[in-house]
């Protein structure tokens, strides 16, 4: 016998409340954590950092991700947008907190404080005015178009049979 399932919007929402708690608690975690290990500074530090904003990151994917699924099965108000409840204002805090603490770290190691840098600016786009598309920032120069090579020559010659 098959189950149906039903959308529940208030199912949703609980969700979204949920995972923004837990992020939030995960955020105060690593704050902590970074904030006591700052003056030590070991590359395990900066791994922990890494990798935490990293998954805090593709968290924040998924529940933007989500949000747009969703949107095309129900129709939802702005306010059941997963970063516009009341209590992201205090995640968007505590990041902008964890950022600034960041600034001030000497890492070690080169790319792990860019890997972090990004990371965070990333997460933190997720919380601008205009939710709908995500701001991309490509951080290192395009490089050059690619150039064939001296097609003339080839065109010129003559094939004899």
């Amino acid at each position: 016998m098959q189950e149906k399932y039903t959308f529940k919007k208030e199912t949703v929402k609980e969700s979204d409340i949920n995972y923004i708690n837990f992020l939030e608690s995960f955020v105060q975690s690593i704050t902590h954590y970074f904030g006591q290990n700052s003056n030590q500074n070991d590359s395990f530090t900066e791994n922990q950092m890494t990798h935490s904003l990293f998954l805090i990151e593709k968290i924040h994917f998924y529940l933007f991700s989500r949000h747009k699924l969703y949107k095309q099965i129900v129709s939802f108000p702005e306010e059941f947008h997963p970063f516009h409840h009341t209590k992201t204002d205090t995640l968007f805090q505590l990041l902008k907190g964890l950022d600034r603490l960041m600034h001030k770290y000497p890492f070690l190691d080169e790319e792990n404080q860019i890997q972090c840098q990004n990371n965070l600016s990333q997460i933190l786009n997720y919380y601008s005015h205009n939710t709908n598309s995500i701001k991309i920032k490509i951080t290192s120069p395009l490089p050059k178009p690619w150039k064939p090579r001296e097609q003339s020559n080839i065109l010129n010659k003559e094939v004899k049979v």
